[in-house]
């Protein structure tokens, strides 16, 4: 199949523009070759930058930067297309789509970086250290901090790898002797999840194939069942599930309840309820509805809920690599307070002995455990039961969860 290189820069245009809070690259576009560009592009961003600036001659404008990002994206970190077509084509491009000056300005710029390339010299080697770990400098300051430098450059490295597809062998209702494809890798049990069963595909896996098969799988990343678990579901209770789409959760904990109870599954967003409802739709004991968690009002008083709340993604970052460039000090004061009104909400309608497990796929502190300890000095019928937090690594995700008990 012959690639066309122009539409590609095109498409990929397009696609950068609409990165953004609600959509990330997987989100954005059904080609494979476009969705790899945006991920490259989106984790090696500010790197990408530096180099642009440093050997660019003069200013850069945005449309012309984002050009020179898929070209260096292409040349530094993918193979298959020699850097002299990709200079030749992003040239052409611009000149077609913009100005010769700002061609001629490409074409400078992407053969000053390929002969440095060619002396076998490092791109990186005067580049600060937040650069060289692909982190914003923001973000790379507060896990300084929070974990110190050798953990940050673990994890800086461990969000830069592709994300897996993990499946999870559904447990109810129950599968005897299920036949697991050959395509599949068993992962090893994961310590908050001893009792799931996580398998990983091989590039062989035709996974719609799998997912359409007799014995029954969900796509999920292990660290989501770190909230279900520490929530303890039982047959017969009535749980809530405030912030449940897509339902990766709420499947969890309905089939934890084995289909008995009552599942309140509800989500603000009505463009991600038809999703909820198709994972839903197994399991008899789900009623679901649209809802602002920061306003979710049961129709009676909970056994347990978990809050799966807006966050600011830092866990997920291999998933969405963009949300680096999108955090601020700002948004992340922002979430905290839609996180505190969603606690002090739903905190109403627990039941005495009910419980609360709170949870962000963030590894922020302030969305995490101090969030936690501002709830309980407002809310001092409640105790902290059990809290953790899962770092992200090559192998699953980040997450935090905490269970608080009313008295």
């Amino acid at each position: 199949m012959k690639i066309n290189l122009q539409d590609t820069i095109a498409n990929v245009l397009a696609c950068q523009d609409k990165l953004g809070a609600q959509a990330g690259p997987a989100d954005l576009t059904e080609s494979k070759l476009e969705q790899n560009l945006l991920f490259t592009i989106a984790r090696h961003q500010n790197a990408l930058d530096w180099l642009i600036d440093k050997h660019a001659s003069g200013k850069v404008k945005l449309r012309t930067r984002k050009v020179l990002r898929w070209a260096l994206a292409e040349i530094i970190c993918m193979d298959g297309v020699p850097a002299p077509h990709v200079v030749d084509v992003a040239t052409a491009f611009v000149k077609r789509r913009y100005s010769p000056h700002e061609a001629g300005f490409v074409n400078a710029t992407l053969r000053t970086i390929c002969t440095i390339i060619q002396q076998g010299d490092d791109l990186f080697q005067d580049a600060p250290l937040h650069v060289r770990l692909r982190l914003p400098e923001i973000l790379w300051l507060k896990w300084i901090r929070q974990f110190g430098e050798e953990q940050t450059t673990i994890l800086a490295n461990d969000i830069l790898q592709q994300a897996s597809t993990c499946l999870r062998l559904r447990t109810f209702p129950p599968q005897k002797d299920p036949t697991i494809p050959k395509e599949l890798q068993k992962l090893q049990p994961f310590p908050w999840a001893p009792d799931q069963a996580f398998f990983t595909t091989t590039k062989r896996a035709k996974l719609k194939e799998i997912l359409k098969g007799k014995t029954k799988f969900y796509v999920q990343d292990p660290a989501t069942l770190l909230a279900p678990t520490m929530l303890q579901p039982k047959p017969g209770e009535v749980i809530a599930d405030p912030c449940a789409a897509p339902g990766g959760k709420s499947v969890a904990i309905a089939e934890m309840m084995k289909d008995c109870g009552i599942l309140l599954a509800s989500d603000v967003n009505p463009n991600k309820l038809d999703t909820l409802r198709e994972n839903l739709k197994p399991f008899t004991c789900a009623s679901i509805s649209q809802q602002d968690a920061t306003e979710f009002k049961p129709p009676s008083l909970l056994d347990g809920t978990i809050l799966d709340v807006p966050c600011s993604n830092t866990g997920v970052l291999r998933r969405r690599p963009d949300a680096k460039w999108t955090f601020s000090n700002k948004k992340l004061d922002e979430l905290v307070e839609i996180q505190a009104k969603i606690l002090d909400n739903t905190a109403k309608y627990i039941k005495k002995n009910g419980r609360i497990v709170y949870s962000t796929c963030s590894i922020e502190h302030d969305e995490n455990l101090a969030q936690i300890q501002k709830f309980l000095e407002r809310n001092q019928d409640f105790i902290l039961e059990e809290h953790q937090l899962i770092l992200p690594t090559t192998d699953h995700d980040g997450a935090f969860a905490a269970r608080l008990r009313r008295r």
